[in-house]
């Protein structure tokens, strides 16, 4: 249902502006490792019909060792924007996790506000969640599907200086139809590594993140982040904090460059250090 509703917004808005001017397109390609035996690769695609409507879409594979095999888990998310000048709307839809362990099929809607200080956005989640549970026994050849529902909310807001210093705050928020507690949260610390390249797929109740945009000279740019996630069914918390470089690379591109550590506690009680490199291409017909 998440994907038919934002596949109609997609269409509507590609007939809507279909004979803009000005169009113009981003591609991007990235690849993040840890020293948890993580590794993702992700390609990213956005088309501008003009300065006020545009789509945008994005596939990730991430590869990590889990208990008893390894994990492979394949997002994608395809949405719509559309800006009225000071305040915009955004609807996004897609799938997570891998449908033979965890398969959750996501739906966004949100309201966005950008001025020359001041900007900030609001959006309603909404993830419909199947979890594949196994028995201890058997060699876990008995098992069964868990639907789980949630909604939920993402905050941002973010203020730029006269120095162009930008900072920003995101939180996040979900609530769930049962109490995950009794789904068993050994089944989940098997099947969702700790790797910090996973925890996107994971149970999340909430989370929170601060970070620093530092401008420098032939536009270029340091990122500071320090972040907070809480999981669902008691597993734990997992703080984490990176430092990026943005640089130009060639007359249409950037790169974006990023390393850092998460630290688990409890049931994904580990720390990990990630790298992330992300190379982004912009054109215009």
């Amino acid at each position: 249902m998440h994907v038919r509703i934002t596949s109609a917004a997609l269409l509507w808005l590609w007939c809507a502006a279909a004979l803009a001017d000005d169009r113009g397109y981003a591609l991007g390609a990235g690849v993040a490792v840890d020293d948890g035996d993580g590794v993702s690769v992700s390609v990213l695609a956005d088309y501008s019909f003009n300065d006020a409507a545009s789509v945008f879409a994005n596939f990730a594979s991430t590869q990590a060792a889990a208990l008893p095999d390894d994990i492979t888990t394949r997002d994608w998310s395809v949405g719509a924007r559309y800006d009225f000048g000071p305040l915009g709307f955004d609807i996004s839809g897609g799938q997570s996790g891998d449908p033979d362990d965890f398969d959750a099929e996501d739906l966004s809607l949100g309201v966005f506000h950008r001025g020359a200080r001041w900007s900030g956005s609001l959006r309603y989640l909404q993830r419909d969640i199947d979890v594949v549970l196994r028995t201890e026994l058997l060699r876990n050849a008995v098992e069964f599907v868990a639907p789980l529902e949630a909604t939920g909310w993402r905050g941002n807001i973010a203020y730029r200086t006269e120095k162009r210093w930008r900072w920003s705050v995101t939180a996040r928020r979900f609530d769930y139809d049962r109490d995950l507690s009794v789904l068993g949260g050994r089944f989940i610390t098997r099947r969702i590594s700790p790797t910090s390249l996973t925890l996107a797929s994971a149970l999340l109740d909430d989370s929170i993140s601060a970070g620093l945009e530092i401008p420098l000279a032939n536009s270029r740019a340091i990122n500071l982040q320090l972040g907070r996630d809480t999981l669902a069914g008691e597993l734990g918390e997992i703080r984490n904090a990176s430092v990026g470089w943005l640089t130009p690379l060639g007359k249409r591109g950037d790169l974006d460059l990023s390393v850092g550590v998460s630290d688990g506690n409890d049931a994904l009680g580990q720390t990990t250090i990630f790298f992330s490199a992300l190379y982004l291409f912009y054109g215009g017909f």
